[in-house]
């Protein structure tokens, strides 16, 4: 179940942390499968993940170069 209080947090982090100019973290997690509650309201499979500022340990995070 989607704990919205957690997944406004996590957006708090995510846009007042900097994030890093050449990686970006991508969420491979299915939104109401097996993701995050960020994950379950703002992002989802192939999008960017909560965690920008440095490389995040969850399963289904893949670090990639920026695109310019």
């Amino acid at each position: 179940m989607t704990d919205y209080q957690n997944a406004e947090r996590l957006r708090h982090e995510y846009l007042t942390r900097p994030q890093r100019k050449n990686l970006v973290n991508i969420c491979a997690a299915r939104p109401n499968w097996n993701g995050c509650d960020y994950c379950d309201v703002y992002s989802g499979a192939g999008l960017e993940c909560w965690k920008q500022n440095d490389k995040h340990n969850c399963c289904y995070c893949e670090q990639r170069k920026r695109e310019v």
